[in-house]
């Protein structure tokens, strides 16, 4: 590991015959204001007066007292607002002492230099877990170390640092800087275990369990606060940890600029049914020639339906255990293709329902994971004469079909999806900018509330094929009657010319044409609180597919079409289906 330090031009480093002459502008206040304006109360005059005096080691004992991290405290500290805010100089009118570039001199002078090496502490007072290495995970596991305890920092990233190394620019603070400091707690005996997520690689249980004492979560900014302002969630608005996070990972050879495609170490899931094994193989061959970790999971419909007949509540209403693994993985990838599309279409809705219902907890971590980037996934339909008999063709007939859709044999299908993403762009662009959407077409009559929300263009980097634009409404800002022409699909079971009345957002009414299928079709609409509120709206952009097969992915991507879709909002498009559930709850 690297001590050099890149030159911060902004502010550069003192060098040591300035470091002294600004230590002995220092006038050693009995009563230090810079003291009380230090939020730790770092003992800056004697800190100070032992640069002064070339004394470094002494300076870096005094910081040490209240400081495990000063050659970042040094740089990122609001020190003119706190220390250097309060120095007694700006009452006589003169420039401050200027603590941080002293405080960070001493620091590197030492650990550049390599002076001293940190003392190893017998570690036999307990086991300590520090969740999150962000500066506080750092400072305590610091701390503790210097007490006498076995400390273990359990970090989600590659790399340790937290905020400090995925938050804050290069400019502002080297990288070299944080690992420099990290390397140092390792000297004291702090252990670090990367790319694991406490909560979903291991609970708290768990390591209590593996003979953890105490443990403190310091999780910090993993998840930006969102900042409800006019224009925030447009194109080319990003939050920054989420941008920040990007950068450093590009910097670090871990994440390609433009896709985000497997890479060594990846924690990989491959889900398909029994019939798309040829998929699973091909795509395990692919990634495990990568580098990546491959995990994969295999759904037999007829064993899920046999449990889901002749089951117990407590045995079939169970979370599914695939799709948890799947939705904490680094990527994943699925297939879509079966060899009966109607196994389901016997089990009870009761039964259907309590089943979507135990994967609650495991849809919302997908959804918060792939909204954020943090899960990178793709899905695409393997051709299998189960879909093809659904869609009324052969299956050569459907494996052309497919083909087709996903622009495939033209001479360069890529070109071809960046030219039909340049397309869906402009059409995207132009929509962020309305407020309302109003559709009008036969039994359709409907008003849907836009504002501020984000329009995404889905050209083939998840979803495949792709063709659309979307965004997620207003959760109370839809009114209106809408019929879809098309029928709507699930498990197996069809609904004709369903139409929905809907106001202030709430689907108060529901009909479709096959009337006996109307309590089944209210089971979906009526799965919990949120699902009577929409979380999308979406044109279809792919003229490559021209006729309705009985597959939503290719079907609500028809071009010139629309759809509307119940349930959970995208929080990548400005979604708030998550929190506006809550309320319904509480106000319930």
């Amino acid at each position: 590991m690297s001590n050099e330090l890149k030159p911060l031009h902004f502010d550069a480093d003192y060098t040591m015959e300035e470091a002294l002459a600004e230590a002995k502008r220092c006038l050693n206040c009995p009563k230090p204001l810079c003291r009380m304006g230090c939020p730790i109360e770092n003992e800056i005059p004697r800190f100070i007066q032992a640069i002064a005096h070339g004394n470094f080691g002494l300076a870096n004992d005094i910081l040490a007292e209240r400081t495990n991290l000063p050659s970042i405290c040094g740089r990122v500290c609001p020190r003119e607002n706190q220390c250097e805010g309060n120095c007694i100089m700006n009452k006589a009118k003169k420039p401050p002492i200027n603590i941080g570039k002293l405080e960070r001199f001493a620091a590197d002078f030492e650990s550049i230099n390599e002076l001293r090496k940190p003392k190893k502490i017998k570690q036999d007072l307990g086991k300590v877990a520090v969740v999150g290495s962000g500066p506080a995970g750092l400072s305590v596991a610091g701390d503790i170390a210097k007490l006498g305890y076995e400390v273990t920092v359990f970090e989600g990233q590659s790399e340790p640092g937290g905020v400090l190394l995925f938050g804050i620019p290069e400019f502002r603070l080297s990288k070299s800087v944080v690992r420099r400091e990290i390397a140092r707690l390792e000297g004291l005996g702090v252990k670090f275990v990367c790319n694991t997520f406490i909560g979903q690689d291991k609970t708290l249980d768990e390591l209590f369990a593996e003979g953890f004492d105490s443990i403190f979560i310091g999780t910090g900014t993993h998840i930006p606060q969102e900042v409800r302002m006019e224009n925030d969630e447009v194109h080319g608005v990003f939050q920054a940890m989420y941008l920040l996070t990007n950068v450093q990972l590009v910097e670090n050879g871990e994440l390609e600029e433009k896709a985000i495609p497997v890479k060594k170490g990846d924690r990989v899931a491959i889900s398909a049914e029994d019939a798309a094994l040829p998929f699973i193989k091909a795509v395990a061959r692919a990634a495990v020639k990568a580098g990546a970790l491959v995990e994969y999971y295999i759904d037999v419909p007829d064993v899920d339906a046999e449990l889901l007949k002749n089951g117990t509540e407590e045995q079939y209403a169970r979370e599914n255990i695939r799709f948890g693994a799947c939705a904490k993985s680094d990527v994943w990838i699925s297939a879509w293709g079966s060899e009966n599309t109607k196994t389901m279409q016997s089990i009870e809705a009761e039964r259907l329902k309590q089943k979507r219902l135990a994967n609650k907890d495991n849809r919302k971590i997908y959804s918060e994971r792939m909204g954020t980037g943090e899960l990178r996934w793709c899905g695409t339909q393997f051709p299998t004469n189960g879909d093809a008999q659904n869609a009324g063709m052969s299956l050569e007939e459907y494996e052309d079909f497919v083909y087709t859709a996903g622009y495939l044999y033209e001479e360069d299908p890529v070109a071809k999806w960046q030219e039909m993403a340049a397309w869906q762009e402009k059409w995207a662009s132009y929509l962020d900018g309305k407020k309302e959407l109003h559709i009008l077409s036969k039994d359709t009559d409907i008003f849907v509330n836009v504002a501020g929300r984000k329009w995404i263009n889905c050209c083939g980097d998840a979803n495949f094929p792709d063709g659309e634009i979307f965004t997620s409404p207003v959760e109370d800002g839809i009114n209106g009657y809408i019929t879809f022409s098309y029928p709507a699909i699930m498990n197996g079971n069809e609904f004709y010319e369903v139409c929905l009345t809907v106001e202030k957002g709430r689907i108060v009414d529901v009909s479709c044409k096959n009337e006996e299928m109307l309590d089944t079709l209210l089971s979906y609409v009526d799965t919990d609180a949120g699902s009577r509120y929409f979380g999308e709206v979406a044109i279809g952009t792919n003229y490559g597919i021209q006729r309705h097969t009985k597959n939503i992915l290719f079907d609500e991507k028809i071009g010139g079409s629309m759809h509307m879709a119940i349930g959970e909002a995208f929080r990548e498009a400005g979604g708030k289906n998550g929190k506006f559930k809550e309320e319904i709850l509480k106000k319930s």
